[in-house]
């Protein structure tokens, strides 16, 4: 969690009464002492999930209904965990050398702090311990693919050059990830099988439109 108050991180002691985080302030990621021997280090790392879904899927449909065609697919996963360091780089104001997100004005909605205290110096090390304050769950459902369709041949052989041809117009407007239904808060869920998201350039939203004509 986090420290609400001051007093609240310089209550988290040791069996011996000591500091186990004698840095941390309010605003501050609390962390766990695994082990219990008053140090927050390796011996604190425990398994926390796997950067491999549990399942993945895709689901297709279509229809045709008079000059009207319509097909679809959705594509997901479930069960993946993502380790989100992009947060390093974009909410950590000791990385003097990154933009920022607007998500670090979390930092200043205290007590409740979604985003670690803003500093540069980072004296608790709320950025630079491996947490699972990273970790996200990587489930998502997106659209990959839409397209609507439609037959002007009818209107088209209404010419007679093009109705002594038998030619045909078909009209179609399609759109690649359209949009994605996820929790994690990075840019992309889908980040493959390795699970470590450094803030790499997320998939394209392709539309298009297709002309098909036969004459």
């Amino acid at each position: 969690g986090v420290f609400q108050t001051d007093a609240e991180a310089a209550a988290y002691v040791d069996k011996n009464g000591n500091r186990i985080q004698p840095k941390a302030k309010a605003g501050d990621l609390k962390f766990v002492d695994l082990n219990e021997d008053g140090v927050i280090g390796e011996g604190d790392y425990e398994f926390r999930g796997n950067a491999m879904p549990k399942v993945t899927y895709a689901f297709s449909a279509g229809f045709t209904y008079k000059k009207f065609t319509f097909d679809m697919m959705l594509q997901g996963s479930y069960g993946a965990k993502i380790f989100n360091a992009y947060k390093y780089t974009t909410l950590n104001e000791s990385m003097s050398n990154f933009n920022r997100s607007s998500d670090i004005l979390k930092a200043l909605d205290g007590p409740t702090y979604d985003v670690p205290r803003i500093s540069q110096s980072d004296p608790n090390n709320n950025f630079g311990t491996i947490s699972d304050w990273y970790l996200e769950s990587g489930s998502y459902l997106r659209m990959k693919n839409i397209s609507v369709g439609y037959s002007f041949t009818d209107l088209l052989r209404k010419i007679n050059y093009f109705n002594d041809r038998k030619s045909s117009l078909d009209v179609t407007l399609s759109c690649d990830n359209l949009f994605t239904i996820t929790k994690y808060s990075g840019i992309d869920p889908e980040v493959g099988g390795v699970g470590f998201d450094c803030g790499q350039y997320p998939i394209s939203r392709t539309i298009s439109l297709a002309v098909k004509l036969k004459f």
